[in-house]
Parts: C-alpha cells; structure tokens; sequence
C-alpha cells in the first residue's frame, strides 16, 4: 500500500479537492493499492487566528465580498481591510478574523461540495485535518511550490518523498485564491478532474 497525502495551508480547497477527485478515481478503475488523503500544513495556526496578517486581511476581504460579515462589525471590518498591510497586527484584527474565517471557509467549502457533485464526485472530505508526521507516508503533495518548505519543515528535515501536483501531472500550479465564487470553484474541481488519469498513474510509479 503506498500512502499519499495532498498538502496545502488550510486544507479547505486545494488538497481536499485533490483527495476527494483522485479517490473518485481511484475507486473507478478499482484501484486499491494507494491510500490517498489530505491534509492541512498550517490547521493549528488558523484555528488559533496565528496566520499572518496579509492573509487575514484576505479572508476579511473575502468576507465583504460574500456579504458574510455581520452588520455590527462591517464598518470595522471595512477600515481593517483599507488599511491594507500597513498596519499593526492587533488582537482586535485576528478577533475580527477569528468571527469571519468560519463563515468565509464555511462558505467555500459548501460551494466545493457543490461543484464536486456537480462533477460526479460523492466524497467530500472534511477540512482542517492537520498533517501528522507520526503517520506513516510515502509521499506527499503539495498544491505548490512554496509548500515544499513548509511540508521539509513539518517533518523536521526527516520528510518522505516531496513531489507538487503540478509537476506529478506536468501542468501549470493552481494559483490560490479565497474569493472565487462558485464559477472559480468549478475552476478548482475542473483542474482535477482534467487531470486525475495522469495523477493516479504517475502515483501508481511512486
């Protein structure tokens, strides 16, 4: 059995949408040799609103433009947001986050299930599944390049074989966005699903 696991920072889009096509296909052409699952590089950081300031302003901003921020906070909101990066990093910014990030994540991640479906996909996997080192693997994927670090660094320099997506499948890197809507997010499926023959092929060769 050769274990798999999909990587990006939250595991909310990117490595869940790769865990949810590649076992779509996997199961389609009765494949039981690889053991395909996901998970999240920076789970533990996000749930405790430890991100960076540049990407909570992102899902801030992401929150306006779903209208999924409360009217009570939207003003404050609004000013964080166009302040932009210039700014200190207060405990009201990532307590303002800490109440808008569920609903943004929540949000897309019903909009994935939904192009998932859509996409004859029945497996929806559940976000924030932190990567545990103690697992054993085999190899892990990381959506994109700058991950690789991230993944070397999980493992202590003690990491499994490290290979991106796109290199496994020799396409283009899918470019991370929060705020895609539903169009985008069948964008996000669409990149699988186009390329899930050549993914479990190359992973069949690990």
């Amino acid at each position: 059995m050769t274990r798999v696991i999909g990587a990006c920072t939250g595991n909310i889009m990117r490595s869940a949408t790769f865990d949810a096509v590649i076992n779509h296909e996997l199961e389609a052409q009765g494949i039981t040799s690889l053991d395909v699952s996901s998970a999240g590089l920076l789970v533990e950081k996000i749930l405790a609103n430890q991100s960076p300031l540049r990407v909570q302003l992102k899902i801030l901003r992401a929150g306006l433009a779903y209208g999924l921020v409360r009217d009570d906070i939207r003003g404050t909101v609004e000013d964080v947001v166009a302040r932009g990066e210039d700014q200190e990093h207060t405990d009201e910014i990532r307590a303002l986050y800490g109440q808008v990030r569920p609903m943004v994540h929540g949000y897309n991640i019903a909009l994935r299930n939904q192009a998932l479906a859509e996409a004859g996909v029945q497996r929806f996997p559940a976000p924030y599944t932190p990567l545990d080192t103690t697992r054993p693997v085999d190899l892990v994927v990381p959506m994109v390049e700058r991950d690789v670090a991230k993944v070397h660094a999980r493992f202590e320099g003690k990491a499994p074989r490290v290979q991106t997506y796109a290199s496994l499948v020799g396409t283009d890197e899918l470019v991370d966005k929060i705020d895609l809507g539903l169009e985008g997010v069948r964008g996000i499926v669409e990149y699988f699903m186009d390329t899930r023959k050549q993914a479990v092929d190359a992973l069949q060769r690990v």
